[in-house]
């Protein structure tokens, strides 16, 4: 009619066994939060208050690019003194985010059981607070799209501070802002985490 779970004493409720991989993830676990209790005061928890207010901040800057930028392009010959000066804020930002990113600590999901990659079964997720494999992970996946999306700038500052009367190479300064768009890719960075 129904499973049979294993044998015991009747009428008792099935009761869980407890292994002794039970016994090592729990103690993973508590050691895992022990640890980065203990991480150094600049490794930044990505759910701290902080970090949360800073990825309002960046997600502001984005929209900002997104709308700005694709206009500035196709209608401003030149930016006016206002926009520039955004701009080049615009882009502290995102220099100063590409900064925080080494300092972040990042999720590493454990693996369900030992079969799926070699490591030990697990229960939830750890945190990655030591700071030599955050830059390591930082360099591996996300330095380049970044890096990218902040070279245009620039050309904004050598086209904002030189008298460039060449219209093709106007042009292709102009047309090369566009690759800041490149840092809506940061949005997916954003929602992953959150």
């Amino acid at each position: 009619m129904g499973s049979k779970g294993p044998p015991g004493p009747p009428g008792r409720a099935l009761q869980h066994r407890i292994t002794m991989n039970d016994v090592y993830d729990a103690y993973k676990v508590k050691s895992d939060h022990e640890a980065v209790a203990r991480a150094p005061r600049y490794i930044i928890r990505p759910d701290s208050r902080r970090m949360v207010t800073w990825d309002l901040f960046t997600s502001v800057a984005l929209i900002f690019t997104t709308l700005v930028t694709p206009y500035e392009v196709a209608f401003l010959e030149s930016s006016p003194p206002g926009l520039y000066a955004t701009n080049r804020l615009i882009d502290g930002i995102f220099i100063a985010d590409m900064v925080l990113q080494f300092f972040l600590m990042y999720k590493i999901e454990r693996a369900e059981s030992p079969e799926k990659d070699g490591t030990d079964a697990g229960t939830g997720t750890m945190w990655e607070y030591r700071l030599s494999r955050i830059a390591l992970q930082y360099l591996r996946t996300w330095l380049l799209v970044d890096v990218v999306s902040i070279f245009p700038s620039a050309f904004d500052v050598i086209e904002g501070g030189s008298d460039i009367s060449d219209v093709k190479v106007l042009r292709v300064l102009r047309a090369a802002r566009l690759v800041k768009l490149v840092r809506l890719v940061r949005s997916s960075r954003l929602l992953r985490r959150w």
